[in-house]
C-alpha cells in the first residue's frame, strides 16, 4: 500500500460524507458494490461488502487500514492515497481544539455539533455564505 495520511477519523468521516452525497444507506451502498464487483467476489479475489463492514467504516470502529478498506474507499472514488487537499490553517486548529474539549467536556452535544458543522460545509460548497441569506 502508498503512503497513506489520513487518520481511521477521516476516512469515517469521508466515507460518511460520501454516503450522504450520494444519499445512499449502508445496504444500498453494499448492494452497489456488491453489484458491480461481482465477478471478482464470485471469483475470490475480493469479498464482499455486507452492512456491518460499511458501518465500521463509517463510524472509524476499525483499528488497521486494510486493503478492504483501501479497496472499498476507491469504489467511493475517495484516493485515500492522495495527499491531502486542504490542510487547516493555523489559525482554525485552535479553534477546532476548543470544540474538541467542548465535546469532551459535554459529550451530549457531539451530535449537534456534527450536524452544524456537517450544514457548514455544505454552505461552503455552494459558494458562498451570503446566498443563505
Amino acid at each position: 500500500m502508498k503512503n497513506i495520511s489520513f487518520t481511521n477519523q477521516e476516512i469515517g468521516s469521508l466515507v460518511s460524507a460520501e454516503l450522504r452525497k450520494r444519499e445512499w444507506s449502508v445496504r444500498h451502498c453494499c448492494e452497489e458494490f456488491n453489484r458491480l464487483r461481482h465477478a471478482e467476489i464470485a471469483s475470490g479475489e475480493i469479498q464482499s461488502l455486507d452492512k456491518d463492514f460499511v458501518q465500521r467504516v463509517k463510524s472509524c470502529n476499525f483499528k488497521i487500514l486494510s486493503g478492504r478498506i483501501v479497496d472499498f474507499c476507491l469504489f467511493l472514488d475517495i484516493d485515500l492515497c492522495l495527499e491531502k487537499e486542504l490542510q487547516a490553517e493555523p489559525h482554525l486548529k485552535d479553534e477546532f481544539i476548543l470544540l474538541e474539549n467542548a465535546v469532551r467536556a459535554n459529550p451530549a452535544i457531539k451530535r449537534d455539533l456534527k450536524a452544524i458543522l456537517a450544514n457548514l460545509s455544505v454552505v461552503i460548497k455552494r459558494g458562498s455564505l451570503n446566498e443563505v441569506y
